[in-house]
């Protein structure tokens, strides 16, 4: 499993917020829904409302999300 980070903005209520986040997917479709469930879930934004700019993957090494190493299957 690789690790990708997802960057973009998502509408929360009047105002526009970024987001930078780490998920473990096999391809960047599926990191894509990763984040959309994630943004979805946790801050009531539809999808309409989100906007991914970017999506590339990281190299193990250069991971910062503790979680995403580990479902990749990198040793902590």
């Amino acid at each position: 499993m690789k690790v990708f980070r997802v960057e973009g903005t998502f509408r929360m209520g009047p105002s526009i917020q970024t987001f930078s986040k780490e998920v473990a997917a096999e391809d960047e479709s599926a990191a894509r829904e990763v984040v959309y469930g994630d943004l979805g879930s946790k801050h009531r934004a539809p999808r309409r409302g989100l906007w991914i700019s970017t999506v590339t993957e990281v190299p193990l090494t250069d991971v910062v999300d503790s979680l995403a190493r580990v479902k990749a299957g990198a040793a902590e």
